[in-house]
């Protein structure tokens, strides 16, 4: 199945992306296989975002890599949360940043099943066990008191543990991203636009950017190519923007529902326009 949903989509990238010379347009090769993200994890089978379980139900259903959020605790740490607080998917109530890890990793459960919530380390631990693509979404919230120096640590943490070739960052804020390239300048990092004008913008200095179906058109993905740049597209639940996606020949797509998104893409065909018939010919009298 999985060799299915990436030759259908490096088949696609070599059709839609060609320059007037009739070439495709190869991009810088991505950090990993992201042919189909799941967006913090696969929630199915009650298993929270943003947990382990999350992560291996996505993998079990198909998905390629991973996308997870990252946040900074009291004590400078960093663990796997997308909120600011934590009582919407745990047990706990509060602010990250006024938790120390060990509070959030011995007492906090996440969901019904009382998971446990993960570190970054876990994270890539599980990342090296996998062989997973990973993609790791820094907020740039005040309140997680990001500096240069922690971005600088987290940076050397994914070439220390060689994963600079399994991991991609990406954000909707350009300065943790900037930050990051600054402290490794060999990262991956995907820039989250959402028009086509902040796109450009961000291509400047990004790897390539997240973009949304009407702004993934064939016509930007062919441009970014040409910018040896590439282009995931952002999580949707609706297939007609996974279609779309498809059809301007994305390098891959974040996804809520793995499962769903899997079997679309294994299973679709592009449209082909049929060509109007012409007009039938008038005798010409003399």
């Amino acid at each position: 199945m999985r060799n299915r949903i990436q030759a259908v989509l490096v088949a696609l990238t070599a059709s839609v992306a060609v320059v007037s010379t009739g070439a495709p347009v190869q991009a810088a090769p991505m950090p990993g296989d992201y042919t189909v993200v799941a967006h913090r994890g696969y929630t199915a089978l009650g298993a929270t975002e943003n947990t382990i379980r999350a992560l291996n139900h996505a993998r079990a259903h198909g998905a390629t890599a991973v996308e997870v959020d990252l946040r900074i605790t009291k004590d400078g740490q960093l663990v796997v949360m997308h909120d600011a607080t934590l009582q919407r998917t745990t047990n706990c109530a509060g602010w990250v940043h006024k938790r120390k890890l060990a509070f959030i990793t011995k007492r906090c459960r996440a969901g019904a099943s009382r998971l446990r919530i993960p570190t970054l380390d876990n994270v890539l631990a599980w990342a090296q066990r996998k062989s997973s693509s990973v993609i790791l979404e820094t907020k740039a919230d005040p309140l997680d008191r990001w500096n240069n120096r922690r971005f600088r640590l987290l940076a050397n943490q994914i070439v220390d543990r060689g994963l600079s070739d399994n991991v991609m960052f990406h954000s909707l804020s350009d300065a943790p991203l900037q930050a990051l390239e600054a402290a490794q300048p060999q990262l991956y990092t995907h820039a989250i636009a959402g028009s086509w004008r902040r796109a450009l913008v961000k291509l400047r200095w990004a790897d390539g950017v997240t973009l949304q179906a009407p702004v993934a058109t064939p016509d930007h993905v062919r441009r970014i190519r040409e910018l040896d740049k590439t282009v995931l597209g952002r999580e949707s639940e609706d297939p007609a923007a996974w279609d779309a996606y498809l059809t301007a020949g994305v390098d891959g797509m974040l996804a809520d529902d793995v499962a769903a998104v899997v079997s679309f893409i294994s299973s679709w065909q592009p449209t082909v326009e049929e060509e109007e018939p012409s007009a039938p010919s008038r005798k010409v009298r003399d």
